[in-house]
């Protein structure tokens, strides 16, 4: 008797699990065409997502498996007291290139923070620039005005006076 029980359970068990399975082929089966290629389509999507972000986490695992190599090396060297060699041959680095490197280093997040401060700086170059433009323009037009009073001044003529207003009423 107990023996049928346990084998009438698990016939009602596979018949649960069975019935949302034949649910699901049954809603497939009432989408138009359209819908299943969006199904389709969605599905790809997950399954590339998926794959995509796999292959990012393999190859962090793989940056920090070097780091802790790198580490542990450092590490392994200051416990023996040797010293670290010096290369060979000291390489002139430019500041591009260095800022470069730098950048590549950076996190997308504080790479926008740099290139924002970078363009700031810029924008203030240049707006200094123009008010260092504009004040030589101004330095050379009064130059220009007072040589303009000094020869007049030399040459005997008089400075002409201007004209005399006229009074206008509004009447």
């Amino acid at each position: 008797m107990e023996s049928m029980t346990v084998t009438r359970e698990r016939v009602e068990r596979a018949g649960m699990t069975a019935a949302p399975a034949k649910a699901t082929g049954a809603r497939m089966r009432d989408l138009t065409p359209a819908q299943r290629r969006a199904v389709m389509f969605a599905q790809q999507q997950v399954i590339k997502a998926r794959a995509a972000k796999k292959a990012k986490e393999e190859r962090q695992a793989a940056l920090e498996r070097m780091w802790q190599q790198e580490d542990f090396a450092e590490r392994t060297r200051g416990h023996t007291g040797r010293a670290v060699e010096a290369a060979p041959e000291a390489k002139e680095v430019s500041l591009r290139e260095a800022i470069g490197h730098v950048l590549r280093d950076l996190t997308p997040a504080q790479r926008r923070a740099v290139m924002f401060a970078q363009q700031q700086v810029i924008k203030a170059r240049a707006a200094k620039k123009a008010k260092e433009e504009r004040q030589a323009a101004l330095e050379r037009m009064w130059q220009q005005e007072d040589f303009a009073e000094r020869t007049r001044g030399h040459t005997g003529r008089a400075v002409e006076a201007a004209p005399e207003a006229k009074e206008v009423s509004l009447r």
